[in-house]
């Protein structure tokens, strides 16, 4: 429950903020240009808190933080959506109707349901069926024609009006609220740069001969250098990048020897490739580097399958299954992708939903053994690695994903065999010998995605995990450029990543809601500031220009009418402009409904 807790606490705080910012920017362009605001409200329905200035405008408070608003004078007629359900002209006093709010006491709302309308930035609709008592005799059709004379008549007088505004001043204050939100996030940048970034750098290991991945020429230790010509700092910032490119082909460049070699130029192709339903890395047969690895066996685990069949600390693997090999790395790489491909022969596609009958099934499938073929090499010195019984408090496969992360294993075991290994790669052998060996692997299938893993007992130790970490401390100059190529490179990744949607190259399970946002802020709370502030920059960024989307009842449909206005002469029929907003709200409800049942089947089910 405490983790819940803490993830409904910065939910609150993230959407708060941004929110608030969103709303702000709306609420200071209107201002400026000397238009009248009657309500600035963070959340929907009920109010619980509310407070009137002197000029009359009014700060609220509902009770659903799922968005917000800024009432302005002027900003639209309000129409009806159902018939019987009246709409509501400019108050021929405004007084009146601002000393009725005032009056209300918190958390009164629900009283006045009798109106019924959802209120939105720049648009107001009703859906009720329970008609207001003023106009309970007229027809639907009669009210709209009267607030649209009321508007016409009424708007040579009404110059704090934002109906009497000229198209730009209202292009203004309609498109501040995104702009406000991508300036919060290059702000966030800049103090996050103020911090200094430690980074972990974009080196990839792991990459299994055949992959697509070495296919195309990437080789364990290359470091990605740009993606579609812009530089890349970090591993995150790579992955999501090359992700976004799902459907597509991407160019990109990398450095070998962990940015110490020469520069090349590499093309991916991620035409098959989903973002979501398929697992990058598999995809295309590459990994996260950890650091420098010993490029041989750096322990064998007492009674696991390895050590069975006699392999031996400082054994170089040269092929797995007759495929040459060039180090540890990759012999784990092919390893693993020899399981997934057997994983598909002898049980088929994996399932949507992982059962205890499919993971069973994939327990006790038939597996080949794997025959290893190494070299057995000799020292007079006597190169031993510690003995792994001894104090050893990690499991293999924590010892082998461990690379850069030596808090999960005994320090003084990890340090003793991280000196043996290192000696090992600089004293030459005095004899050697190549021979194979037939392991059969234990098997264990993770219960979420439902692929199989094999371990054999056996790991490599990471020489040198400095190599993929940096520490960068910008002066006043680099960290406002910083943050702005930040902000420019995370809005480069939602345009392509909404393509990508639109496109049907990431599927409907892409869409996230409130859960995963509450999870997310949670977890990068948990982190620290930097990691917490950085999920701030990147949702105000994605609220930004999603809001510029060009759809009725969000921003961007308000300035495709104004752009309708400019061209025609005359904005969109009220008529018009209520039919495209009731879409537009049902697009974003069906949106907002598809979002949470996808959190509910991630978390939950």
């Amino acid at each position: 429950m405490g983790g819940a807790l803490w993830n409904f606490l910065f939910f609150c705080i993230v959407l708060g903020v941004l929110v608030t910012i969103h709303e702000f920017g709306h609420y200071l362009a209107a201002r400026l240009c000397g238009v009248k605001v009657y309500r600035f409200c963070l959340g929907f329905g009920p109010v619980i808190f509310r407070k009137v200035r002197k000029n009359g405008e009014e700060f609220a408070i509902a009770l659903l933080p799922l968005g917000g608003y800024v009432k302005m004078k002027g900003e639209s007629v309000e129409v009806t959506a159902v018939e019987g359900s009246a709409t509501d002209a400019e108050k021929a006093d405004q007084k009146k109707a601002d000393q009725k709010k005032a009056a209300q006491k918190p958390g009164q709302g629900w009283a006045n349901l009798a109106s019924n309308s959802f209120e939105t930035d720049f648009a107001q609709i009703r859906t009720g069926t329970k008609p207001d008592s003023a106009f309970s005799t007229k027809s639907t059709a009669a009210l709209v024609r009267e607030a649209e004379r009321a508007a016409q008549d009424n708007q040579a007088k009404l110059s704090d009006s934002f109906a009497d505004k000229k198209i730009w001043q209202r292009t203004l204050i309609i498109a501040a609220g995104p702009v406000f939100n991508i300036i919060l996030a290059f702000l966030i940048y800049i103090v996050i740069n103020s911090f200094g970034v430690s980074a972990h750098l974009p080196a990839v290991d792991g990459i299994a001969p055949g992959s697509r991945a070495y296919e195309i020429g990437l080789r364990n230790g290359d470091l990605i250098t740009t993606i579609d010509g812009r530089e890349v700092y970090t591993a995150g910032e790579a992955w999501m990048n090359l992700g976004s490119f799902a459907g597509k082909e991407v160019d990109f460049t990398v450095k070998s020897d962990f940015g110490r070699g020469p520069e090349r130029a590499l093309q991916l192709d991620l035409t098959g490739f989903d973002m979501i339903e398929d697992d990058f890395f598999d995809y295309i047969g590459m990994g996260q580097s950890w650091g420098e690895m010993a490029a041989d066996v750096s322990f064998v685990e007492a009674d696991k399958p390895a050590a069975r069949a006699g392999l031996l600390p400082g054994d170089l693997i040269v092929a797995v299954n007759g495929t040459k090999v060039a180090n540890f790395s990759e012999a784990v790489a092919l390893l693993r992708a020899d399981f997934r491909e057997q994983q598909l022969k002898l049980l088929g596609p994996i399932p949507e939903q992982i059962t205890e009958e499919y993971i069973g099934k994939a327990l006790n499938a038939p597996y080949a053994p794997i025959k290893l073929t190494i070299v057995r090499r000799y020292w007079d010195e006597g190169l031993l690695p510690p003995d792994p019984a001894a104090d050893f408090s990690a499991t293999t496969d924590e010892a082998f994903f461990a690379r850069g992360r030596d808090h999960k294993l005994n320090q003084a075991w990890y340090d003793g065999l991280k000196a043996v290994a290192r000696a090992r790669a600089s004293v030459a052998p005095t004899s050697s010998e190549m021979f194979e060996l037939t392991v059969a692997p234990n098997v264990t299938v993770n219960g979420q995605n439902g692929k199989v893993q094999p371990h054999l007992g056996m790991g490599a130790i990471t020489l040198d995990s400095a190599l993929v970490w940096t520490e960068v401390n910008f002066g006043p100059v680099e960290m406002v450029t910083k943050a702005f190529h930040d902000t420019v490179s995370d809005s480069l990744l939602i345009f392509r990543a909404l393509h990508s949607f639109v496109a049907g190259d990431i599927g409907i399970k892409a869409v996230s809601g409130p859960v995963a946002i509450a999870t997310i802020a949670g977890e990068t709370a948990s982190l620290g500031l930097s990691f917490f502030l950085k999920f701030l920059a990147l949702l105000s960024i994605n609220l930004g220009w999603m809001n510029l989307i060009p759809i009725p009842v969000l921003d961007g449909g308000q300035l495709l009418y104004l752009a309708y206005e400019k061209v025609v002469g005359r904005p969109p029929s009220v008529s018009a402009q209520n039919f495209l907003s009731i879409l537009g709200l049902s697009l974003i409800l069906g949106l907002t409904l598809l979002a949470i049942f996808n959190d509910i089947s991630y978390f939950w089910l």
